[in-house]
């Protein structure tokens, strides 16, 4: 069930979240072994591939580190997984 915190996100952090996740979502594909044509290079493939990982080890630190700054500055839990309303900026858990 989910309960709303009652405490608003301010836009500039939510916009600084959608940006990390749509990284997040285009290094996930980068990463992807299918997404890599035929005929390329052995040593292209590497360097394509340790570059996705990089990149992707790179947001998914960076989305961690904004959840961290976010529990601190709205004093969320910290005990617990605290969601984000996209529409309304609200922050919630679910029980």
């Amino acid at each position: 069930m989910r309960k709303n915190l009652n405490i608003e996100c301010d836009k500039s952090d939510i916009d600084f979240l959608q940006l990390l996740q749509n990284k997040l979502s285009c290094a996930r594909q980068a990463a992807n072994v299918s997404s890599i044509p035929d005929g390329i290079e052995d040593y292209k493939v590497t360097l394509y591939i340790q570059a996705a990982i990089d990149s992707l080890g790179t947001y998914q630190w960076l989305e961690k580190d904004w959840w961290d700054r976010m529990k601190i500055k709205y004093d969320l839990p910290k005990d617990v997984n605290v969601w984000i309303d996209f529409n309304t900026f609200q922050f919630y858990i679910e029980e």
